[in-house]
């Protein structure tokens, strides 16, 4: 049950992004009301002027631990897409969450969300 966990990667952080926005803008090859559920159920925070639709993603293998956090901000201009990739030699309980830190940071340092704390 860990097929898809271990290996190595099998899309790039370009490739993430394309299938995000595909899937924003209801183009994938699913029904509408699923998509709108997918959406929906990767909502991670509502706040004034944006709305962070995200998902983490992990790779398992013997020597390097692969962290993804990719999403989108929805905001009144227009979406803007992320897709976080970090990895690790060490075994680091923080690991987890640094992917989602590193990208709210950045987020916040690009003004795409504001400074407050997620």
């Amino acid at each position: 049950d860990l097929f898809w966990l271990q290996g190595g990667l099998r899309i790039s952080a370009m490739e993430q992004i394309s299938f995000l926005r595909a899937l924003h803008d209801g183009k994938l090859p699913f029904s509408k009301k699923t998509m709108a559920t997918v959406r929906r159920l990767m909502i991670r925070k509502r706040a004034k002027g944006y709305t962070i639709h995200a998902k983490t993603g992990w790779a398992v293998r013997p020597k390097i631990q692969t962290g993804w956090y990719v999403g989108w901000v929805a905001r009144p201009e227009g979406p803007c897409y992320f897709a976080t990739n970090i990895e690790t030699r060490r075994k680091a309980p923080s690991f987890a969450g640094a992917r989602i830190r590193i990208t709210m940071a950045a987020l916040r340092q690009l003004k795409i969300i504001s400074k407050q704390k997620p």
